[in-house]
């Protein structure tokens, strides 16, 4: 399965309240743009998340899907590969 995820401009963004986890509450416009990442799932042997540059313990991905098995006490055996097309740290949404 091939899945894209769009580029997003910001056209506010308000932070609000701080969460006890160190977060922040926000509120935020967006509009996306015509600039995506693919995202390529695919049947594998346990879980296995490939993003070019990014360490996969570091993957925001393989850290909800880790949660996700966590929780719920099911083993995926799913593969994810992330190609890269939004620039991380351009303000489009890249790193996210």
């Amino acid at each position: 399965m091939r899945l894209r995820s769009p580029a997003k401009v910001n056209l506010c963004l308000y932070l609000l309240k701080k969460l006890k986890d160190g977060y922040h509450e926000i509120f935020s416009i967006m509009q996306e743009i015509d600039l995506y990442d693919e995202i390529i799932l695919e049947e594998g042997r346990g879980l296995r998340v490939i993003t070019e540059g990014v360490r996969e313990e570091e993957n925001l991905i393989y850290k909800v899907l880790k949660e996700f098995e966590r929780k719920t006490g099911y083993r995926l055996n799913l593969k994810v590969e992330v190609l890269k097309r939004i620039p991380i740290g351009g303000g489009l949404g890249g790193g996210s």
